[in-house]
């Protein structure tokens, strides 16, 4: 997530809100989805929207559920070029007819990697030893990430203006996204940016999935 989205609350209402978030894992899919379909709704006066589609199973299900409703979005995919050719090819696929737009970087990782020394995140006893090797070597997956998608995700949020961006994030995959839900909820306004997060199946485990 990017610096400066997080609205922390106090103890008192994070752990109403930690009991809540367990409440929601626990409904059934069918309840999942009518919330889910919900959150959609509310996001309608946050057009026009941005999806970003990374090919995988939380995006794939919640662009499948996005294409039932009366939205005004585009699609968006990140192409880093390290993914496997099927996936680009699959993303290609799902989205053929949609408002699609690609972004791909203007380096390669590589060169990237070379020029910032943000590689990608690494265990500790991996950092010591890389790091004896390239002194400039930093332990920032969010700015590998930045430098690949974000950076190039913004662009196109500023040149469409996009007022709200859709995420497949779920507050099971991490306790940081855990987190993120308990402190902002489905839908909030970052400090850093102009555009809405949205987050439909937050309350989503991997099984319903």
């Amino acid at each position: 997530m990017p610096k400066g989205v997080y609205k922390r609350q106090s103890n008192v209402n994070l752990r109403n809100r930690l009991e809540l978030i367990k409440k929601l894992q626990n409904l059934p899919v069918s309840k999942k989805i009518s919330i889910t379909m919900d959150v959609l709704e509310q996001a309608k006066s946050l057009q026009p929207l941005a999806l970003l589609y990374s090919g995988g199973k939380d995006s794939t299900v919640l662009l499948d559920l996005i294409k039932k409703s009366n939205l005004n979005y585009c699609v968006l995919h990140n192409n880093t070029t390290m993914a496997d050719p099927a996936t680009l090819d699959f993303v290609r696929k799902m989205c053929n007819g949609l408002d699609y737009t690609e972004t791909t970087p203007e380096e390669t990782p590589f060169e990237m990697w070379d020029r910032t020394g943000y590689y990608p995140i690494l265990g500790k006893r991996s950092f010591t030893k890389f790091k004896k090797a390239d002194a400039r070597l930093k332990l920032s997956p969010v700015q590998c990430c930045y430098q690949l998608k974000e950076l190039y995700s913004n662009r196109v949020f500023k040149e469409r203006g996009i007022k709200g961006v859709i995420w497949g994030n779920r507050a099971s995959e991490s306790n940081r996204r855990k987190l993120t839900f308990a402190d902002n909820g489905f839908i909030f306004k970052p400090k850093k940016y102009s555009w809405f997060q949205i987050y439909p199946i937050q309350h989503w485990n991997e099984t319903d999935v």
